[in-house]
């Protein structure tokens, strides 16, 4: 006997949360295996503590001003842009993470890691995240890699293309990455 995936679909162009202690009365996230056939603006949820387990978003997703936010989505899709920003207990995005956009992680001071599995066919702008670290090797990102005042940014993986990596204002490395050469057919 098979069990039922139960999708959440919600039909609309803006989803917009804003300014609650929670996206639902009572509740501290949203429900498992949403999909937003629009825009999904999350604002000022001062109880808000996950995305769902699995999450589509059809345009840009943007959190922002939710102190409480641990956890991201273990599999979320975003067709769009994605923005956390000055959420102040973030500390990871979910295992599977892949945005058709930019990824932009602003002041979120707990932010330390990137899925392994992180892609983007953008840029990624990792900004004002004071424990923010490490990039790692598998990271499949399309155009370029900015980080900015991630004062414990301290390493690279090793990458397996070459892509413009902006650094300023802070990280201190242990060593800078060598491109792996890659054979022509």
């Amino acid at each position: 006997m098979q069990e039922a995936s139960i999708v959440n679909k919600i039909d609309a162009t803006l989803l917009s949360i804003m300014g609650r202690s929670s996206p639902a009365d009572g509740q501290s996230s949203l429900p498992d295996n949403l999909v937003v056939q629009g825009d999904l603006y999350i604002s000022g949820c001062k109880e808000f503590k996950s995305l769902p387990k699995s999450c589509t978003v059809q345009g840009n997703l943007t959190v922002k001003n939710c102190p409480n936010l641990i956890k991201f989505c273990d599999d979320c899709y975003v067709l769009g842009e994605l923005k956390v920003s000055n959420c102040m207990s973030f500390k990871s995005f979910g295992e599977f993470l892949s945005v058709h956009k930019d990824i932009i992680v602003k002041s979120c001071s707990k932010f330390i890691e990137l899925p392994y599995s992180l892609k983007t066919k953008e840029c990624l702008l990792i900004q004002n995240c004071e424990k923010f670290a490490a990039l790692s090797s598998k990271l499949d990102i399309g155009n370029v890699i900015k980080i900015d005042n991630c004062y414990s940014f301290s390493s690279f993986g090793t990458p397996t293309k070459f892509i413009p990596i902006h650094l300023k204002n802070g990280p201190s490395f242990e060593y800078l990455p060598r491109v792996k050469e890659v054979a022509s057919d």
